[in-house]
């Protein structure tokens, strides 16, 4: 809890949910509150599932994820946990990345290695978080690389308003899958605009070090359309 607090205390975007503080009293307990602006639209996952949103608008809602992301790497931030139940919509229907629990700080993830797999949900996992011997690693590393892969889902998330993998139901599954080198697919008929999936696509590159940059994907985006941009 300290470490989250001292991360995103030290956090300021448009797109960053901020942290307004601390509360020790309100409960009459040992519990600690950390206290962020209300978010009247809830999750991105409930906002795009209610508002009936165009394939546009999830664009737009997408950039202003990577954007984010973007801002959160710039200062050496890896999030951790990005998946749609940790952005959140503001009232102006921004998006603000939230929950910062998995969150470290990317020079000290080089030399610092966890054992802890079930944390996140394996649906948004890297390759390399459920399989690290594979890439040289004695156990799971979260990085910038594994935050992009991440975002792949939330594309295919947002865009088909089903979780990656919506086929199959136990993490086993799932895992046994991904060590097929396979990655989330849409369902038939809910194609995703073919931007967004060349890019989903390139964010599940099975290498961590070919996968796009946050930033790559920002200025790729504002090369687009308009409506690309945030």
């Amino acid at each position: 809890l300290c470490r989250e607090v001292l991360i995103w205390r030290g956090l300021w975007h448009r797109y960053i949910l901020p942290c307004l503080g601390v509360e020790t009293k309100l409960f009459k307990s040992a519990y600690i509150c950390m206290v962020s602006p209300y978010m009247d639209h809830s999750t991105v996952v409930q906002f795009c599932s209610k508002n009936n949103l165009t394939t546009d608008e999830i664009d737009l809602i997408l950039n202003q994820v990577v954007s984010g992301l973007a801002y959160l790497h710039g200062e050496n931030v890896v999030h951790g946990d990005l998946r749609g139940a940790n952005i959140l919509i503001d009232d102006q229907g921004h998006c603000q990345l939230a929950d910062f629990g998995l969150a470290v700080f990317a020079e000290a993830t080089k030399g610092a290695y966890t054992t802890r797999s079930e944390a996140g949900s394996t649906r948004w996992m890297a390759p390399e978080l459920l399989f690290p011997e594979r890439f040289g690693m004695v156990g799971t590393r979260r990085t910038f690389a594994t935050d992009i892969y991440a975002y792949g889902c939330v594309c295919i998330k947002l865009h088909t308003g089903l979780l990656p993998f919506y086929d199959l139901t136990v993490d086993p599954a799932i895992v046994y899958r991904i060590l097929a080198g396979e990655h989330p697919q849409p369902p038939p008929g809910k194609e995703l605009p073919p931007m967004t999936w060349k890019i989903a696509e390139r964010c599940w590159c099975i290498t961590p070090d070919t996968r796009p940059s946050a930033k790559d994907i920002v200025e790729e985006c504002h090369g687009c359309t308009p409506n690309r941009m945030a």
